[in-house]
C-alpha cells in the first residue's frame, strides 16, 4: 500500500512540475521541498491515501496558483514574452525549411525533366573513318540518297 502512495505522490508532483513555468525562480528546490513535505506526511501517516495528501497540501492547481502569486509579475511577463518569442523562431525555421526543400526539389525536378537525360554525341567522319560493319551499310546509303 505504501509503495501505491508513493507512485501516486510521484504522480501528483509531476502534474505540479508541469503546472509551474520552466523559467519559474527555484523550481527545483520548490518541488523537492513539496516532495520531502510529501515524504514526512506520508511517513507520519502510513495508512494515508491521495486524497489525504491533497486535503493537507491542496490540489495540484491550488498549489500552483499559490506559487505562481509569489512569482513577480515582471518574470511572469518575460516567461511569456520568451515562449511567445520561441513560437516565432519556431515558425520560422520551419517556413524556412519547407521553403529550401520546395526549392530543391523544384530544381531536382526541372533537372531531370530538362536535362538528365539530354545525351549529345557527336561523330565526326573522314576518309580514313572505320565503321562497324552494319553501320557502314547505312552511312553508303545515306550519302547515296544524299547525292
Amino acid at each position: 500500500m505504501k509503495r501505491n502512495i508513493k507512485k501516486e505522490a510521484a504522480q501528483y508532483i509531476k502534474i505540479i512540475s508541469k503546472q509551474i513555468p520552466k523559467d519559474y525562480p527555484n523550481k527545483t528546490a520548490l518541488l523537492n521541498m513539496i516532495r520531502q513535505n510529501m515524504n514526512d506526511f506520508i511517513f507520519e501517516h502510513p495508512a494515508c491515501t491521495i486524497d489525504d495528501i491533497i486535503e493537507e497540501f491542496g490540489s495540484s492547481a491550488e498549489l500552483t496558483a499559490y506559487w505562481m502569486e509569489e512569482m513577480p509579475d515582471s518574470d511572469i511577463a518575460a516567461t511569456l514574452q520568451k515562449s511567445h518569442r520561441s513560437f516565432i523562431i519556431l515558425i520560422i525555421v520551419c517556413l524556412i525549411c519547407f521553403a529550401v526543400f520546395f526549392f530543391t526539389s523544384q530544381y531536382v525536378r526541372n533537372w531531370y525533366i530538362n536535362d538528365a537525360l539530354i545525351v549529345e554525341e557527336t561523330l565526326y567522319v573522314t576518309d580514313e573513318t572505320e565503321f562497324p560493319s552494319e553501320w557502314e551499310e547505312k552511312f553508303n546509303n545515306g550519302v547515296e540518297t544524299n547525292d
